[in-house]
């Protein structure tokens, strides 16, 4: 009767008041808010001869894709166009954020990109959980795509 409220937990008593201690690093869940309005998301695919670069660009329905050569200067020209077609179907662009996989030109672009005003994220390849099944039908649909092979449903 004059025990306090609570439950048992993992090998213990706790009490109902107790709060579970805060994650220093609390990756899942993100600090900065992601608005799509107001947000250019660019991804880029690097290999040695040349980049794959993807967009999501505000006010337009279409999601761009482009090959370029590995150039920064082209990549960031790219991103500055998207931009500004954003900008003419009205929508305020307030963040760029391009994301790409560490490999051989990982961190240096990174910093020069960082350096012109854009919010870069280097991903880890080991950090992106994706089963096998998964990998290997993106290799394939990649491939064709690499190799124009591809065929789109005629859109109704």
């Amino acid at each position: 009767m004059g025990r306090a409220a609570g439950v048992w937990h993992h090998r213990r008593w706790m009490k109902l008041m107790e709060v579970p201690m805060p994650q220093v690093d609390d990756l899942s869940r993100s600090l900065a808010t992601f608005d799509q309005d107001a947000t250019l998301t660019v991804v880029v695919e690097m290999s040695l001869s040349s980049w794959l670069v993807a967009g999501m660009v505000p006010g337009v329905d279409r999601q761009p894709l482009k090959k370029l050569g590995p150039d920064p200067d082209a990549l960031l020209r790219l991103v500055e166009r998207w931009r500004d077609q954003a900008v003419k179907a009205g929508k305020r662009i307030e963040r760029i954020a391009l994301a790409f996989e560490a490999g051989r030109d990982g961190f240096w672009l990174a910093r020069w990109l960082q350096a012109r005003g854009i919010e870069v994220h280097v991903i880890h390849s080991t950090s992106v959980a994706v089963s096998r099944g998964f990998c290997r039908k993106f290799s394939l649909w990649a491939r064709k795509a690499r190799d124009n092979e591809l065929v789109y449903p005629a859109s109704a």
